[in-house]
């Protein structure tokens, strides 16, 4: 009887290592330039834009563990919250599309960007 073996992709520790890196740098780099646009430039944030950056801000939470995880050796169990982030990530490309959407007047959004809302408001 030969043993059962998971069904599973075989991920190199280097690959995980970047995994989680990749994790932890496109949410922070994405919410520091959504943060330096708002308080640098004064380009404050819509609802939508909140919207974007909460997934974010759950990639960041679950990404400092998974790199502590890392650096002790845990590549296996980090695997869990590197998915988690790059999931959270998706969600705020979706919601960042939709987002672009409404800018672009491609359809209506669920509620008005600041940006389009400012520009119409006459002020």
């Amino acid at each position: 009887m030969t043993g059962v073996r998971p069904v599973r992709p075989h991920l190199s520790a280097p690959a995980i290592r970047l995994a989680g890196v990749l994790a932890f740098a496109i949410p922070f780099a994405l919410l520091a330039g959504a943060y330096i646009s708002q308080y640098g430039f004064d380009l404050f944030p819509c609802e939508m834009c909140w919207w974007q950056r909460y997934p974010h801000f759950a990639a960041l939470a679950v990404s400092v563990p998974a790199l502590v995880l890392l650096a002790r050796g845990g590549h296996e169990v980090a695997r869990a919250p590197i998915a988690v982030a790059a999931v959270a990530i998706l969600v705020s490309g979706v919601i960042g599309g939709f987002h672009a959407g409404v800018e672009y007047g491609w359809w209506t959004g669920i509620t008005e960007c600041a940006t389009s809302a400012a520009v119409g408001s006459g002020d």
